[in-house]
C-alpha cells in the first residue's frame, strides 16, 4: 500500500508501519464477516460502480459506519447512514479513514446512522412489500 505523505501524514505512516499485516481476505462464512465486521472500524468502499451495495447493508445491519464513494447506488442503499467520498478524491478519503480510525465519538455518531439506515431494509417491511406486491398482482391477475 502506498499514499503520498501529502495526504495524511499520520495515516500514511499507520499504513506503512502496518506493512506485513495487512491481509487480503478471500471469500468469507457468513460467522468470519460477521466477525471482522464487529471489530472494524468502518467498511470502506470506494468503487467507481456498483451495482447494488450489498456490502454496504451489511455492514449497517451491524451497526458499523461505512465510508463510500459518491455514486447513486451508494446513495440509494446508504442514505443517510454513509460518509461519501468524491470519487477520486484520495484527500477526502484519507480524512474520514483517519476519523474512522482516531475518533471514537465519529464512529459513535455513524455507527448509530448505520443502525437507522439498516432499519429502512428489514426483513419484516421487505416481507410486508413483497405480500402487497404479489397481492397487487394477484388481483389485477383476477380482474382480467
Amino acid at each position: 500500500v502506498h499514499v503520498g505523505r501529502d495526504l495524511c501524514g499520520e495515516l500514511a505512516s499507520a499504513i506503512e508501519k502496518s506493512q506485513g499485516q495487512l491481509v487480503t481476505l478471500g471469500g468469507l462464512d457468513d460467522r468470519q464477516l460477521d466477525r471482522i465486521m464487529r471489530n472494524a472500524a468502518a467498511l470502506v468502499q470506494p468503487s467507481r460502480y456498483e451495482g447494488f451495495g450489498l456490502p454496504i447493508l451489511e455492514a449497517h445491519d451491524r451497526a458499523l459506519p461505512v465510508i463510500a464513494s459518491d455514486i447513486a447506488i451508494f446513495r440509494e442503499i446508504g442514505g443517510e447512514g454513509c460518509v461519501y467520498v468524491p470519487l477520486g478524491d484520495a484527500r477526502a478519503l484519507a480524512g474520514a479513514l483517519f476519523q474512522a480510525v482516531r475518533d471514537r465519538t465519529w464512529r459513535s455518531i455513524w455507527s448509530a446512522r448505520a443502525a437507522a439506515n439498516a432499519r429502512r431494509f428489514g426483513w419484516d417491511r421487505s416481507a410486508a412489500a413483497a405480500e402487497n406486491m404479489l397481492a397487487d398482482l394477484l388481483e389485477a391477475r383476477q380482474n382480467g
